[in-house]
């Protein structure tokens, strides 16, 4: 009767084991996944490294339950503990890094799950875009060894010496723009993957493509190679943090090239904490937070090369304005019209982007 009863116990938990594994697999799959996604999906589901090597693209992706990814195979040990399958397209391989000497019950059917959805992925119609995302990806990785970016760009059309630019961007839809005689218009091909909430764009490196959608901001590197592109995603991801469509007041561009803001590049990779109880960033908070014209009025004068310029951007008489930044000047401590006291304004303004909620 026990023995009966431990049966129907089984029964019943992997009945209902395969039931949550499928599920799980089946929601992704609605969203067409990357490959990235669903090795994380599989890491999620069985709570344990999950792993994918394409051995011919020289692709290796692993992703642990928390989301971290790795970009080398697990060691020889590890590797013998794994439980694996080879997908029908030769060459790939997915595995599962369990712990024990033998795989439970979930990480076995989330292997096998794993490695029918990876083998529809690489032969379905859409597979070809899910393997440009994760090459991307492999790209803009500083942690992957540089022999397998060079690998990753070989496969995506680009050679270790070709030029691009990088573009961290809050919308993918996106637009060539003619930056001049500097910059030709192009209808080149883009390579583009999400990474996390921002969307990384790389294109030509005579190319300058914006976000075309409304309110969408963008920072874009200067051009570099592919050794230095995890750099310059890095750069053009903290550009991105100081660009503003100004919808509350914060000023600044939309849209930031690193040619144009030269060393100030670097500003964002610099300021990784909350600057608010700086001085200068809290003093203009105040002031914000009391007159309604304190933005608007701060980020004309920091952008402006005279105060009668200045009146003329915010639509106001040349003597209101004077008489604005006379107040303004009180409350902040400090003269912003010299050239020290509007390097100054500047600086706390950028400061004050960097801790602003991006939601804008």
């Amino acid at each position: 009767m026990r023995a009966a009863q431990n049966t129907s116990i089984d029964y019943f938990y992997e009945s209902d084991v395969g039931l949550r594994v499928i599920v799980q697999f089946d929601e992704l799959m609605r969203s067409q996944p990357s490959i990235e996604e669903l090795v994380l999906c599989a890491a999620i589901v069985s709570r344990s490294v999950a792993g994918f090597h394409d051995n011919q693209r020289g692709l290796i992706i692993r992703r642990h339950p928390d989301g971290r990814t790795f970009r080398e195979l697990p060691s020889d040990e590890q590797y013998r503990r794994c439980a694996r399958a080879v997908g029908d397209r030769r060459g790939v391989t997915v595995w599962i890094e369990h712990a024990s000497s033998q795989p439970s019950l979930v990480e076995s059917m989330t292997l096998e799950r794993f490695a029918a959805i990876a083998d529809l992925l690489l032969n379905a119609g859409w597979s070809t875009a899910s393997m440009r995302t994760s090459l991307v990806r492999t790209l803009l990785d500083e942690q992957c060894p540089e022999s397998v970016r060079v690998d990753a760009a070989s496969e995506l059309g680009l050679s270790r010496l070709s030029k691009v630019r990088v573009i961290a961007a809050s919308q993918m839809q996106v637009r060539e723009l003619n930056r001049g005689s500097h910059f030709q218009s192009t209808t080149a091909a883009s390579w583009q993957a999400k990474v996390g909430s921002t969307f990384a764009i790389i294109v030509p490196e005579n190319s300058w493509a914006a976000p075309d959608v409304e309110n969408a901001r963008s920072g874009t590197s200067a051009v570099v190679t592919i050794a230095n592109i995890p750099r310059a995603w890095r750069v053009a991801s903290g550009l991105l943090r100081l660009t503003s469509n100004d919808a509350r007041g914060y000023g600044g561009a939309k849209h930031i090239l690193e040619d144009d803001f030269g060393a100030a590049s670097i500003l964002p990779m610099l300021v990784t904490s909350n600057v608010t109880d700086i001085a200068d960033v809290a003093a203009i908070d105040e002031a914000c937070a009391e007159l309604p014209w304190v933005a608007e009025t701060l980020c004309a004068v920091a952008d402006s090369t005279s105060v009668r310029h200045a009146a003329t951007s915010l639509y106001v008489h040349h003597s209101t304005l004077v008489s604005r930044l006379k107040q303004l000047e009180s409350a902040l401590g400090y003269s912003i019209t010299t050239p020290q006291g509007k390097f100054r304004l500047q600086f706390a303004l950028l400061l004050r982007r960097l801790t602003r909620e991006t939601s804008d």
